[in-house]
């Protein structure tokens, strides 16, 4: 009887591992977060121009998310090298999207802005990028993901990123 028990136990207990071992391996294991390779969270923005954009919408499209303010001298020099790589992929599947992280951009900052740096994209404040900025740690300057079309972070910086390594990365993955 001990001997019945005993096989029982460990083919129950085969089968639990086996199935665990075969699912989770087949399963998306992708985890979500903010480092290269993790899937990106969900979030939605309320633009500066009052549009409101849902990640879900932007599934099977590059985004490139960025954060700045308006008083940043090397945000300005970054929003003219992000220009050159906006106007190359405006009519491709690229979606460029851009967070102040500072409280004081109001919205006719940021549109004053958009408007001096020839940068056309989409914009958001602290209030309609809240979101935002909390999932993806967006509490400094200059910082850049990459986001595939399948919504896997494929790129991150934190410093002003060239116009060559920006094109060389969106190219990677049309």
């Amino acid at each position: 009887m001990k001997k019945k028990t005993i096989i029982t136990s460990i083919t129950i207990i085969s089968l639990i591992i086996i199935s665990y071992l075969f699912f989770s391996h087949n399963a998306d294991s992708t985890q979500i977060g903010i480092r290269i390779n993790n899937k990106a969270s969900s979030f939605y923005i309320v633009t500066v121009d009052n549009g409101v954009l849902d990640s879900s919408e932007l599934r099977g499209k590059i985004i490139i998310l960025t954060s700045f303010a308006t008083w940043c001298p090397s945000c300005k020099l970054e929003a003219e090298l992000l220009a050159a790589v906006y106007q190359k992929y405006k009519d491709k599947e690229v979606v460029f999207l851009t967070i102040s992280i500072d409280p004081g951009d109001t919205k006719e900052k940021i549109q004053q802005f958009k408007a001096e740096q020839n940068t056309p994209w989409y914009y958001a404040d602290t209030i309609g990028g809240a979101e935002i900025m909390q999932k993806f740690f967006l509490t400094e300057l200059e910082i850049t993901y990459i986001i595939n079309k399948k919504g896997i972070i494929t790129y991150k910086d934190n410093i002003t990123t060239s116009s060559s390594i920006l094109d060389r990365k969106i190219n990677e993955q049309l």
